[in-house]
């Protein structure tokens, strides 16, 4: 695996990004904590975790926490990882919204600098997805969204990823077409991307386990 250095220099070559920092070295967020059922806010996040078929060994692997209190009061927090230093956190509201918002992200850092479960990867075969709850799911790795960056497509030539299927949910077939055209065009290690569309108001975390028990409406590009 390269250093943070050497893949900013792989993004650079290609001309079409800046060169810029990915991340440095940082904290989790002030109040973030493990003790579920010292609070109630605590216990009612657990409760949303479990309920998103989250088991409490997933809870405890993937280091998830939550916060009590100050802006990020009644969220769960998800750590992200690169070469297992933590470089980003991700904010789900559960108790309390902030004006409609359900994510929330490192203030200051881009979401799309980072891949979820990125330290994960040990084949050539990976399967990408929106966000942290479709990745812990199907096991798959996490693009904060529905575009995937051009820092974030250097990360996966670092791993020489050769096989990518694509997951996003069911309304997001036009995302996913677009993103398995970007990955062709400058992916230089891909063999074959697969886009699998499932049906419409469905996501990758209606379904545990092995992507390949999901409805297999795809197509492929080599």
């Amino acid at each position: 695996m390269g250093s943070l250095s050497e893949i900013r220099q792989l993004i650079a070559s290609t001309g079409s990004v800046r060169p810029q920092e990915i991340g440095k070295p940082l904290e989790l967020p002030v109040g973030f904590r493990t003790d579920w059922k010292a609070s109630h806010i605590g216990s009612m996040i657990y409760k949303y975790l479990r309920g998103r078929r989250l088991s409490k060994k997933i809870i405890q692997s993937y280091q998830i926490g939550f916060v009590a209190r100050g802006d990020l009061c009644g969220a769960a927090i998800f750590p992200v990882y690169l070469n297992s230093e933590l470089r980003f956190w991700q904010a789900r509201y559960v108790v309390f919204l902030k004006r409609g918002q359900k994510y929330f992200g490192t203030p200051g850092i881009h979401s799309h600098d980072f891949l979820y479960r990125y330290d994960k990867i040990t084949t050539e075969n990976i399967t990408l997805v929106e966000g942290v709850f479709d990745a812990i799911s199907v096991g798959g790795i996490g693009i904060f969204g529905k575009v995937i960056s051009d820092t974030q497509i250097a990360l996966l030539s670092k791993k020489k990823i050769k096989f990518v299927d694509v997951l996003l949910d069911g309304e997001a077939s036009d995302d996913a077409e677009q993103i398995a055209a970007r990955l062709r065009s400058k992916l230089w290690t891909l063999k074959r991307v697969k886009v699998i569309y499932l049906p419409l108001k469905k996501d990758p975390s209606n379904f545990k386990g092995d992507v390949r028990s999901l409805p297999q409406n795809i197509l492929v590009y080599t």
